[in-house]
Formats: C-alpha cells, sequence, structure tokens
C-alpha cells in the first residue's frame, strides 16, 4: 500500500502480515502457505503441512482456499507415488469445486491437478475427471474468451495446452473395446 502511494518502505512481507486485521493476518497466511505449496521441494514434510491446512480451510470455511489446497495436495501426492491419498483428496476436490469458486489458482488447474492425480491412481472416475476439465476448458473459451484472445487461451495456457494434447492423443489411440478386423 505504501508503494501504491508513492511511499518507499523497507517492511519485510512478514511485517506487512503483522499490520493486517487478526483475521486478514491468518487468511494471508494461509494464501502465502497454499501458493508455497505449488514448489516441489520436500514433498512428504509439504504433503503434511498441506492436509494440516486443509484441516484449518475447513474449519474456518474457507472453501475456495481449501479447493486450491486439495489440489495441491492430491498433486504432492501423486508426486511420492501416494496414489491412495491422491486419489481422496482429488475426488473431495472435484465434489466441492462444482459448488465453490477456488482462491487464487486457476480453475482449468485445479482439474488438471485432480484429474492427473486420479489417472495416476488408476482410479474408475479419471476418465469423467478428464472430460470434465476438457469441457470446462472448452466452454470457457467459447462462452468467455473473445475470439481473438482464444487461440492463446487455449494453446499458450500450459494447463489447457497440456490438456488438449492429451484429448488429441487420446482420440488417436484405437478403441480398447474396437474388434480387430
Amino acid at each position: 500500500m505504501d508503494r501504491s502511494l508513492g511511499k518507499s518502505t523497507d517492511r519485510t512481507l512478514d511485517e506487512l502480515i503483522e499490520v493486517q486485521p487478526r483475521s486478514g493476518r491468518r487468511l494471508t497466511a494461509w494464501r502465502l502457505q497454499a501458493a508455497r505449496l505449488a514448489l516441489l521441494r520436500d514433498i512428504p514434510s509439504q504433503l503434511s503441512e498441506a492436509e494440516d491446512l486443509l484441516e484449518a480451510l475447513r474449519a474456518a470455511g474457507r472453501t475456495g482456499l481449501a479447493i486450491h489446497v486439495g489440489a495441491r495436495a492430491a498433486h504432492l501426492a501423486t508426486a511420492i507415488h501416494m496414489h491412495d491419498a491422491a486419489a481422496r483428496h482429488a475426488r473431495r476436490t472435484l465434489e466441492i469445486f462444482g459448488k465453490f469458486h477456488p482462491d487464487d489458482i486457476y480453475p482449468g488447474e485445479v482439474l488438471y491437478l485432480c484429474w492427473n492425480a486420479l489417472e495416476q491412481a488408476g482410479a474408475p472416475e479419471a476418465g469423467a475427471a478428464f472430460e470434465r476439465a476438457i469441457g470446462w476448458v472448452r466452454a470457457t473459451a467459447a462462452d468467455q474468451v473473445p475470439a481473438e484472445f482464444r487461440d492463446s487461451f487455449l494453446y499458450r495456457n500450459p494447463v489447457n495446452r497440456d490438456l488438449l494434447a492429451r484429448a488429441a492423443q487420446l482420440k488417436q489411440l484405437p478403441s480398447v473395446d474396437a474388434s480387430p478386423v
């Protein structure tokens, strides 16, 4: 705020958080904690941190941020091959995703991370999660993105690009039910 008013400041982020109102400090800390989960470092510790944070967010009724952290938890668990935990986080996140908007994360990324967790876990609902993700990208492009920006939205956004590439790849694979000729 000081900088936006033309004032210089040497205050650290921790000091800035401290001047927030009590609930603001906690929410700001949670948001920063959620954002740091995207940086894969000490994944087992991060997964434990994500699970603790999810409990706090759910207790505080911060559903949008819980969607963000749930998707990150699914991704973290997938990265260390804890597929049951990954699928559990993905399922719970997808369940509330349709009712609430995620905080501080691209909705397409939530769908992508959850689909990937279910896919890697071999979960039966992975296909439906993938269709939901692709459907969201296509519907958003058609309904909310002006025509002149649609190509960029679909093919330059890395999440959208990866989902559409996977969809194209799946169309080229022979059907599992196809009988030999």
